[in-house]
């Protein structure tokens, strides 16, 4: 095994701590974003539980891909998709708008 310096271990770890400080940073944004989802509220918009899933990643993925949402920027994709379907902004008449509008 070969021999790795005493510094470069040390800069190592700092770089380790630091990234896993940000993480744990992330996490809190997105779980206190995540606190203000009422799934069931979602469930309703949405039009069922199953809507919902279909709804959301869809929304998500165009959230990824670099749509801008009126809710404002929260952190992740799905996060801030929920929100919209949530506050009623998405539904299923929208969602199968939004599919048809593709094609």
């Amino acid at each position: 095994m070969a021999h790795i310096p005493t510094t470069f271990k040390i800069k190592k770890l700092g770089k380790i701590k630091k990234a896993q400080q940000g993480l744990q940073d992330i996490k809190q944004v997105i779980l206190s974003r995540v606190g203000q989802i009422d799934m069931e509220k979602c469930m309703v918009n949405a039009g069922g539980k199953y809507d919902l899933i279909l709804i959301a990643a869809q929304r998500a993925r165009e959230l990824a891909a670099g749509d801008v949402s009126i809710m404002g920027d929260s952190g992740k994709p799905i996060v801030t998709a929920l929100l919209e379907i949530q506050a009623g902004l998405l539904d299923r008449e929208e969602y199968k708008n939004r599919l048809v509008s593709r094609k």
